[in-house]
């Protein structure tokens, strides 16, 4: 084995297993199995030295598709934004028919609404970092880090953990080109 080949094999094949622990997470109807989602969910794509990046040595260009979700008051006009404490969105496009779907970067999608909560809205990322820092996906703190607060009360719901399956169920779909080339990459290496 070469020794580029040794250098990249490490990321590209934790890159695979922590895609692998995402499907079997995502598709847990377990709250605290969706809580870990969230920590391998950070590794993959938000952390700074994250698995996506050091996986793609390909350049690809990953996008995540996302069903075009608007809040219920700019879609039923006789609704108020005032009327709703929590107001959660499906972004997932297997979930939500009919609606239009929208080709996101992975920092487009970071910043993809899924909940509005009082005067907060609540994004992919935040879920992710709540999760994955406060939760218990990675870390567990008792209480929240300023900037947190609002975050904390609307993932306490059960349809706001949940929201998590989706995100991870959208990221894989969005990865999957990634996941195929690096497979791919990985068994020609140990087949030669």
């Amino acid at each position: 084995m070469s020794e580029r080949n040794s250098s990249t094999l490490y990321p590209k094949s934790l890159f695979l297993r922590r895609c692998e622990e995402v499907s079997n997470l995502a598709n847990s109807g377990n709250p605290f199995d969706w809580i870990d989602l969230a920590g391998r969910l950070r590794q993959l794509i938000l952390d700074e030295q994250n698995l996506m990046d050091a996986a793609n040595t390909y350049r690809m260009r990953i996008r995540f598709t996302v069903a075009d979700c608007k809040p219920i008051w700019e879609e039923v006009p006789r609704l108020k934004k005032e009327d709703f404490i929590s107001h959660g969105l499906q972004i997932d496009p297997k979930i939500s028919k009919g609606r239009a779907k929208i080709q996101l970067s992975r920092s487009q999608f970071l910043k993809t609404p899924i909940s509005y909560y009082g005067d907060e809205i609540i994004l992919v990322k935040d879920a992710i970092k709540y999760a994955a820092n406060i939760a218990g996906g990675v870390h567990y703190s008792k209480k929240p880090k300023k900037g947190y607060e609002k975050t904390a009360e609307y993932m306490n719901f059960p349809f706001s953990i949940s929201q998590l399956r989706y995100i991870g169920r959208i990221t894989l779909d969005g990865l999957d080109p990634l996941i195929q080339a690096t497979s791919m990459e990985i068994n020609e290496m140990h087949n030669s």
